[in-house]
């Protein structure tokens, strides 16, 4: 096999710079470091019991950052609870209206995939669920008013944003209690580009062929 053709084989089976997607979904399992003994959420993680309140750091990865916001309570963290959301098991939610902010700790695009919603003990009551861009608060997905009986609801988003996202439910009346499972995230990061590895390949490769062009003028004025 000639040097030229060595070269351009390896140039071509290098890979190309490709983003790398990764997938966290909020179960609020108990035992999954999910609560805290304090009601800010900064204390723990411990093993979790109805009205916990949910620990900051539950669901926190090397891409993504994620902040519970009870509105009503704020800066306190939003509550914990097993049953009881319709069929839902282990929820987190709010005294009414609640808040989880999603923030990337690189340049990762984070994407809100889906979610489930449900009512306490399945009461007909209204929601409006809502996505904003973290940092701007433009408003990228609305639900306008959710009435949630006896079952809960799915819903898909499917919005992103490289600023981060935050999801806002608002109980459209007093005393309104919604619990949120299966929170479902991608998080897209970009490695570093290889372009520098790719432009030395690329020279190399030319070297290689210049080599070849050489040796073969020599060649050829030789045997003049």
């Amino acid at each position: 096999m000639s040097r030229t053709l060595a070269c351009l084989i390896v140039f071509l089976t290098l890979p190309a710079t490709s983003a790398l997607a990764g997938t966290i979904v909020l179960t609020f399992s108990a035992g999954a470091g999910t609560c805290a003994s304090d009601s800010a959420g900064t204390t723990g993680p411990i093993p979790c019991s109805d009205s916990n309140r949910i620990y900051q750091g539950y669901g926190d990865t090397a891409d993504v950052d994620f902040t519970y916001l009870d509105f009503n309570t704020a800066p306190n963290s939003l509550y914990w609870w097993s049953t009881q959301y319709n069929q839902l098991v282990d929820v987190a939610w709010a005294d009414e209206d609640g808040r989880i902010e999603i923030a990337p700790t690189a340049s990762a695009l984070i994407t809100l995939d889906h979610l489930d919603i449900g009512s306490w003990l399945g009461v007909m009551l209204p929601v409006t669920v809502r996505v904003l861009d973290l940092v701007t608060s433009e408003e990228l997905y609305n639900t306008g008013v959710l009435n949630i009986g006896a079952t809960s609801v799915y819903l898909t988003p499917g919005v992103s944003s490289r600023n981060g996202l935050a999801l806002v439910w608002d109980a459209t009346t007093g005393g309104g209690r919604f619990g949120l499972d299966n929170i479902t995230i991608t998080a897209e990061t970009v490695p570093e580009p290889r372009s520098g590895i790719l432009i030395a390949a690329g020279l190399f490769c030319l070297v290689c062929a210049g080599t070849r062009w050489g040796d073969k003028t020599v060649r050829d004025v030789t045997a003049d």
